[in-house]
């Protein structure tokens, strides 16, 4: 339910590009292509770029090949900015052909060098495209930090209240995916407030929609169905099929949560053929999954693993590896349910082989990042130094010049002293130049160091599960052969020496940990002079960004007791309800 809701709350704000083919969109797309023949340089960009803008919603196949024009072009000119720009709408095409993880990657290298070309509205954008394909990746902080970097930007920019309402939407989604009902209806109010001032009905309309899946999750069916259908008579009305098919599924899902099949599977159908005829596999293949979980409802098995396997096609042709896994689980418990234990132990392996390939990347990605934001803001800190030198020899040359012009130092004078400061500056510069690469490549150095001792010291502590696991083994075969006591108990002794004697592991994995995030657990202390040893372990983990998921493998426990153990840190902490435990951890 979380997915959909994401997609209705996200994508109904994709304000970047065009979204259909109209008549004033085909007019200037008809108006471009009869002069770009004969434009040239900086200007024929900028058209092509335009079309690309034009096609993408409604034809982006087409759109691709002007892009790639683009690309191009730009480079052939020398051209950074249509470059950069050519790189983020190609983000957009991935993201729409939804190779997720590609889109993030080019948008992540991108942003950074739209920002310093100074295009304030495209790094806007830029960033509310990026949170929305985080949002589909299923990494909610990393959305929800994209899409208010995106919302601040804007601001910077003194958007309108009308323009800043498709970021204030954005927001409102994550925060639903993230539980975070109030916060999400505070932005959608926002939002709601703006169109209606402006009179823009297609956005008030989503924004409608939006507050109707609040309704569904508040049980309120009737209500969200009311909503559902007047955002889908208006989306049908103005020819937005995307828009229409996505209601049609949201009032499957009502139907369905409401227990009345008939009804969900005719509204879920009626969304396929528009989602199959428009190519959106993402869409298609949640329908698919939703299809086949009201067969199962119903006690169709046949038809419920029909439209699992269509689901898992669509997202297997897609790469949608997180609906992969999904695909797999259902499949794998529907043959464990029908005691096919042949077929459920294939999709389980399956199952196992993508779950460990996600999770595995997922957690080295989160700890070289920690390493790669050290590392940026030293050279943030060295960066600006440097600039500010800059600034301050410049003025220097600049009082220097006035002061010569005022006294009526000759001509002569003030060429010999100009070219005496201008090769100080350069001498100066090129001092500073070798100093910072110097400071910069010892950094590299330690920083690198220490990146291999942590990512060691987290993956030991990842270990230690096995050792848990084993001792269970001993403890079973015990249990089961009371004649293998004696031996099984000298082996258990062996172990848990071995074990003991590698408890110090987490005193040096703290000490490292400690190095990188600058006296971590002395601050903690500060804070809260009776918190544990194992309460310190955590925070360090969720200091590291490490979700509920991974921490309890780490510790060996169920999800449900680290939620336990965080409610428990964060009273200790002396935090109210509405602080974030994360950020609160973040921040010291």
């Amino acid at each position: 339910m979380k997915t959909l809701l994401s997609l209705s709350l996200i994508l109904s704000s994709a304000f970047c590009f065009s979204q259909a083919i109209d008549e004033n969109t085909a007019t200037k797309i008809d108006s471009i292509n009869g002069i770009i023949k004969n434009q040239n340089g900086a200007v024929q960009l900028k058209s092509y770029w335009e079309l690309g803008k034009l096609y993408m919603g409604n034809k982006p196949e087409v759109a691709i090949k002007y892009i790639d024009t683009l690309k191009n072009e730009s480079l052939a000119l020398n051209n950074i900015e249509y470059n950069v720009k050519s790189n983020i709408m190609r983000a957009f095409y991935l993201m729409e052909k939804a190779e997720l993880k590609k889109a993030e990657e080019l948008y992540l290298k991108n942003i950074p060098m739209l920002d310093s070309l100074q295009l304030g509205p495209d790094v806007a954008s830029a960033y509310s495209m990026l949170g929305v394909t985080q949002m589909q990746l299923g990494n909610f902080d990393d959305a929800l930090d994209s899409q208010l970097k995106a919302l601040k930007k804007a601001q910077s920019l003194e958007y309108s209240e009308e323009k800043l309402a498709g970021f204030y939407l954005n927001i409102a989604g994550v925060y639903m995916n993230t539980g975070k009902i109030n916060k999400s209806i505070e932005y959608l109010e926002q939002a709601e407030s703006a169109y209606i001032k402006s009179n823009n009905q297609p956005s008030l309309m989503r924004v409608k929609a939006n507050i109707a899946n609040i309704q569904l999750r508040r049980k309120n069916y009737k209500e969200a169905i009311q909503k559902y259908q007047e955002s889908a008579a208006y989306f049908k009305k103005v020819n937005d099929t995307f828009a229409l098919a996505r209601m049609y599924n949201f009032i499957g899902q009502a139907y369905k949560r409401a227990l009345d099949f008939n009804n969900a599977k005719i509204w879920y159908n009626k969304a396929l053929k528009i989602s199959e005829d428009t190519n959106k596999p993402i869409l298609t293949a949640m329908i698919y999954r939703d299809l086949g979980r009201v067969a199962g409802l119903e006690k169709n098995d046949d038809q419920a693993i029909y439209y699992y396997k269509k689901s898992l096609d669509v997202n297997l042709k897609a790469n949608i590896k997180r609906g992969i896994l999904d695909g797999y689980s259902l499949i794998t418990k529907y043959y464990e349910r029908n005691k096919d234990y042949k077929n459920a132990l294939e999709y389980k392996k399956k199952f196992g082989i993508i779950k460990d390939s996600i999770f595995n990347k997922e957690s080295n990605d989160k700890i070289n990042e920690l390493h790669l934001k050290f590392e940026t803001e030293k050279k943030e800190a060295a960066i600006a130094l440097q600039e500010e030198e800059i600034k301050t020899l410049n003025a220097q040359a600049e009082n220097d010049k006035l002061t010569k012009t005022l006294y009526g130092i000759g001509m002569f004078s003030f060429i010999t002293i100009a070219a005496l400061l201008y090769f100080g500056f350069k001498q100066r510069m090129k001092k500073n130049k070798i100093e910072r690469e110097r400071q910069e490549e010892i950094l590299k150095k330690e920083i690198e160091f220490k990146k291999k001792e942590l990512t060691s010291q987290t993956l030991h502590l990842v270990q230690k599960n096995t050792f848990i696991q084993e001792l269970k083994d001993n403890l079973e075969k015990i249990k089961k052969s009371p004649e293998l006591f004696k031996v099984e108990f000298r082996r258990l002794v062996m172990l848990l020496k071995k074990e003991s004697a590698e408890d110090k592991d987490w005193e040096v994995f703290k000490s490292y940990f400690s190095e990188v995030h600058n006296d971590f657990d002395n601050k903690i202390k500060a804070i809260a002079e009776d918190i544990s040893e194992k309460e310190i372990r955590l925070a360090s983990f969720l200091r590291m960004n490490l979700t509920t998921k991974e921490i309890a493998s780490m510790l060996n426990v169920l999800p449900d007791s680290v939620l336990k153990s965080k409610y428990r840190l964060k009273k200790k902490l002396s935090l109210n309800k509405e602080q974030d435990l994360n950020e609160y951890l973040n921040a010291l």
